[in-house]
């Protein structure tokens, strides 16, 4: 039941915020900062400096050993954080506890559904097996899990009356259907299957998203795919393709799908006289290099694929019989006779961004890479 938190950090905010990245407020000067961002506190310089504990959202200015707010930042653990008296990040005391209050560590949040915080601030267990929050006293449900509700008279937790239903306000009457081919019949209060074609028509009659091979009209229903060699056709029309099959790509003067008309391109499916600007979009041999709209031949000695980076050629896997050579810049790579032999085997992982090509190395064991 983690929880992650989100920021947003404006890096342009002001001269400081954008040498500083940790930065929130800077002074009307813009020579120093006055407010930093989570996990970082200020320092006697006006600069911002990480806290000492990676627990610690807040820490004193000009302290950063002493943490005056704890948590988890990165939303990967399921037990709360607190700051104690003493400045320290401790687990919050009680069991089954998410969040607690910063040095008291008294719990408000409990991490497990069909819990409740009580008053003394312990989590225990609802009574009713269908009850996901009951705060304040075990016996008293606020919220029941889904597909069922609080039925006041029975005073527990009760099953939706349709298998389908993903929150209702009586056995009988539904107000929203699980997500999926089924939608609500707003005057039956019942989830009933959606129309042919249809994935989700979740809450109303009208189909909101078509099954692959579907498109959608503007009445709201799905009509299949007419075009040939399509796999998905424009919004509204079942003659109009938008994205084509392998080696086709839409003429944009009558919306059906035709041979790529870029030589030895093998992905055109959204226009057949542009080729797709990724590393595959070519044939084996070719790379697309977009200032051309072209496919040119790989020109690097015994290369299989390359692929355009930066502008440049980059080959990303060699031909058998060499081995794709080890270096931390990819523009640099070229291909190195292997006396061994080869198999195709992945490249090692690149750096973000980067395509991650392939490299053929030898069946023996390969040299060992630096990155």
């Amino acid at each position: 039941m983690a929880a992650k938190i989100s920021i947003l950090h404006p890096w342009t905010i002001c001269r400081r915020a954008y040498i500083d990245s940790a930065c929130k407020k800077c002074s009307p000067d813009n020579s120093t900062c006055l407010e930093c961002y989570e996990m970082y506190g200020l320092d006697e310089r006006g600069e911002c400096v990480k806290c000492a504990d990676p627990s610690c959202l807040k820490c004193a200015a000009k302290n950063t050993t002493r943490c005056l707010e704890c948590g988890d930042y990165f939303g990967y653990s399921d037990v709360g954080f607190y700051a104690t008296p003493e400045g320290r990040c401790a687990v919050c005391p009680m069991p089954d506890c998410f969040q607690c209050e910063q040095l008291t560590g008294k719990c408000t949040v409990c991490g497990t559904s069909g819990m409740g915080v009580m008053p003394d601030g312990h989590c225990q267990p609802c009574k009713d097996d269908g009850c996901s929050t009951c705060d304040g006293d075990p016996d008293i449900c606020q919220e029941c899990f889904y597909g069922s509700f609080y039925d006041k008279q029975a005073k527990k937790c009760t099953p939706c009356g349709d298998a389908y239903c993903d929150t209702c306000s009586s056995a009988t009457t539904c107000v929203k259907c699980t997500a999926g081919p089924f939608g609500l019949n707003t005057t039956s209060g019942r989830c009933e299957p959606c129309g042919a074609g249809c994935f989700d028509c979740t809450n109303g009659p009208a189909c909101r998203t078509c099954d692959v091979g579907y498109t959608l009209l503007g009445n709201g229903t799905c009509v299949k795919c007419q075009a040939p060699n399509c796999l998905a056709c424009a919004a509204g029309s079942a003659t109009k393709c938008q994205q084509c099959s392998t080696s086709y790509g839409v003429d944009q003067a009558t919306g059906i799908c035709v041979k790529c008309r870029v030589q030895h391109c093998r992905y055109c499916d959204g226009d057949a006289d542009s080729c797709r600007e990724d590393a595959d979009s070519c044939q084996d041999g070719y790379r697309y290099v977009p200032a051309a709209r072209q496919c040119q031949p790989c020109s690097k000695s015994h290369c299989w694929h390359c692929s355009t980076q930066e502008g440049e050629e980059v080959c990303n896997a060699c031909k058998p019989g060499y081995f794709l050579s080890s270096d931390n810049n990819p523009l640099n790579w070229r291909c190195i006779p292997d006396p061994a032999g080869s198999v195709a085997v992945p490249a090692p992982a690149p750096a973000p961004g980067d395509d991650p090509g392939w490299q053929a190395a030898s069946s023996a064991p390969a040299p060992e890479l630096q990155w």
